[in-house]
């Protein structure tokens, strides 16, 4: 059975490092509506998420970075539309759109490197397991090497 090894987790040091990569990719959310506190937040949900559906031999520590700051982005923008939900009673006209782009991006940067596929959500697409056709893979002698005897009914 082959071991499947999955990225190793950023540190929290390495993580706040991220925080304004992602305020780049949020430029046009205003800082006093996304505190560095909730994009560290993101960050590390982003983290666990990426350190649990990237596999470590398909990835580099570039690339997985790449990809927490693609989902704390999102993360980060879920977090302020709430936000903005709760204070201004409405969400801005442009959000459906950003939170599309953001997810777009997300998933196609996880998808190349993970071990399942991955849904819109990015959570785990477990579905489709069961398309999968079963097989056997032996180890050791085999008897097809024996050489074939027949009864003699059959001669």
């Amino acid at each position: 059975m082959a071991i499947i090894l999955h990225a190793t987790p950023l540190t929290n040091q390495e993580l706040t490092l991220l925080i304004d990569r992602v305020r780049n990719n949020l430029a046009d959310v205003p800082e006093e509506m996304l505190e560095s506190v909730v994009v560290y937040e993101s960050l590390k949900r982003a983290n666990q998420l990426v350190s649990q559906l990237v596999m470590a031999d398909l990835t580099t520590p570039a690339y997985q970075r790449e990809c927490i700051i693609a989902v704390g982005s999102l993360y980060a923008y879920q977090s302020y539309t709430a936000l903005a939900a709760r204070r201004l009673g409405n969400v801005p006209e442009s959000a459906a759109a950003t939170m599309a782009n953001l997810q777009a991006v997300a998933r196609a940067l996880m998808h190349p490197v993970g071990d399942t596929p991955i849904k819109p959500d990015l959570t785990q697409n477990d579905e489709w397991i069961s398309t999968l056709k079963p097989c056997v893979a032996i180890k050791g002698n085999s008897t097809l090497d024996l050489p074939i005897q027949l009864d003699p009914v059959y001669r």
